[in-house]
């Protein structure tokens, strides 16, 4: 699956701001530019960062649920950083004909 955001107006207002010192919001509620109506990306230290994002759609390709885990989700930047998250059964909080959720699990490095 795939959706994007853009840098342009969203509404007539900026798609993207600061939410805080450490955060950065989007919204795009009439999705005029793409499938995602809403994002957080939130930084933090190691393992307490957050990213959330809402996209919907009749053009938004899904996989159908429940999802097979472990689920793998990346969000990639147009200067080609990615982030990656991984959910496991562990960590999955609902998974059922229709909503996934979970909580990423970073197993602990050696």
């Amino acid at each position: 699956m795939r959706a994007t955001t853009h840098s342009e107006l969203c509404g007539g207002k900026p798609c993207w701001r600061a939410a805080d010192t450490n955060a950065f919001k989007y919204k795009d509620a009439k999705q005029n530019t793409g499938l995602i109506s809403r994002a957080l990306l939130k930084s933090g230290s190691t393992g307490k960062a957050r990213v959330q994002v809402l996209a919907k759609g009749p053009m938004l390709e899904t996989p159908a649920l429940p999802l097979a885990l472990p689920v793998r989700v990346q969000l990639q930047a147009e200067n080609g950083e990615c982030w990656e998250a991984r959910y496991f059964e562990l960590g999955t909080l609902r998974n059922d004909t229709s909503r996934f959720k979970a909580e990423a699990f970073t197993p602990e490095a050696p």
